[in-house]
């Protein structure tokens, strides 16, 4: 069912590139609307180490990642200067492969003498999707449809590709001597399709800027870490689209209009990271709790263990995809006091995931 939306979605994309010259328009954010709506779209993976515990990283937010995860974070880091210096600072790269591969570099660091920080980063990923002219018309055939009445062409198959690129920074602060701080990060997206059928091929592009808020708590506990609770507001401006089906039944062919294309956002998530013991490190994301995509909230998490005598570190989770759960796991190792690395697996339904990524600390 999702091959053969995404089918549709490649003729979109190609009749978009072929009538542009006409005025033919699609509203901006409906194609990656529509390939979100079938599961197109590239795994973004900044952390192997959020990978692992299934993607809950909210309230753990105490690395490279912070400002990624949960801006306020910035402003409590659990990075200490070497000695002489004012600032703490960690960088994480990282590579990501499932369908195709991505990759990321981001870097927060902070000032715990004025309890602010700051942080960049980067990141790309991509996913493809390709059919024989066979294979298109069998996936029709499956729905009860005929591409030929689509009244185009496949010569040879069809392909697509989307690729999706975001990059930007964050900042975070404290309140006073307070365990309360509040966090500001922009990300450019940039979501680009190519589509290619025999020698004609087309592009289009989804780019928005997104501008979310992060909070965090954390409470003191005896003889042990404190839990950490955060929430964030993504999205703040509603860049976001979803397409929706008004007044359509499952089982009835869709009309057009019957179907809509909504803004949607802010999104609301809730994450906590509670170091039971010192050894045992839980954590847990809610996201979506306003259920802006209609599949929410979704609910991940995962568990962290230290040995003791030793710089090594499992890793485990599950994440919550809508449909179901995946199950991740993952490691880390330690080489000293800056030099790190880690690896993360997820059980994702149609291919495996898995993450890469070295971190240094200075």
């Amino acid at each position: 069912m999702k091959s053969a939306w995404v089918v549709v979605l490649v003729c979109v994309v190609l009749t978009s590139a072929a009538f542009a010259q006409d005025d033919f328009e699609i509203p901006s954010g409906a194609i990656s609307a529509a390939a979100d709506l079938v599961g197109f779209r590239p795994v973004l993976s900044i952390s192997p180490r959020q990978l692992g515990m299934g993607g809950a990283g909210i309230g753990v937010a105490d690395d490279g990642a912070a400002w990624y995860q949960n801006p306020a974070a910035l402003g409590q880091l659990n990075l200490c200067p070497a000695e002489g210096k004012k600032w703490a600072n960690d960088v994480i790269g990282s590579i990501t492969d499932a369908t195709d591969s991505g990759f990321g570099v981001t870097w927060s660091g902070w000032q715990p003498e004025k309890r602010m920080g700051f942080g960049v980063g980067y990141l790309n990923s991509s996913v493809s999707f390709g059919a024989s002219a066979e294979e298109i018309a069998e996936l029709f055939e499956n729905i009860g449809g005929d591409a030929d009445d689509l009244g185009v062409d496949f010569g040879d198959g069809i392909s697509l590709e989307r690729e999706i690129t975001q990059f930007g920074a964050g900042f975070g602060m404290g309140l006073k001597n307070s365990p309360f701080s509040f966090g500001l990060s922009i990300i450019r997206n940039e979501d680009k399709f190519s589509a290619a059928m025999g020698d004609e091929g087309g592009s289009l592009d989804d780019n928005n800027t997104l501008i979310n808020l992060g909070f965090m708590y954390t409470f003191a506990q005896q003889d042990k870490a404190p839990i950490r609770v955060g929430l964030t507001v993504n999205d703040l401006t509603s860049e976001r689209k979803a397409i929706r089906f008004n007044d359509a039944n499952d089982n009835d062919a869709v009309e057009l209009d019957e179907v809509s294309i909504e803004d949607i956002g802010p999104f609301f998530n809730l994450g906590v990271a509670w170091p039971v013991t010192p050894q045992w490190l839980v954590a847990i994301d809610v996201t979506d709790i306003t259920d802006e995509t209609d599949d929410g909230p979704f609910f991940s998490g995962g568990v962290e263990y230290s040995f003791i005598d030793s710089p090594l570190k499992l890793r485990a989770g599950l994440a919550d995809t809508g449909d179901g759960h995946d199950l991740t796991l993952g490691a880390g190792y330690a080489f000293g006091n800056q030099w790190r690395v880690d690896a993360a697996w997820r059980n994702a339904d149609e291919d495996d995931i898995w993450s890469v990524g070295a971190g240094y600390t200075w």
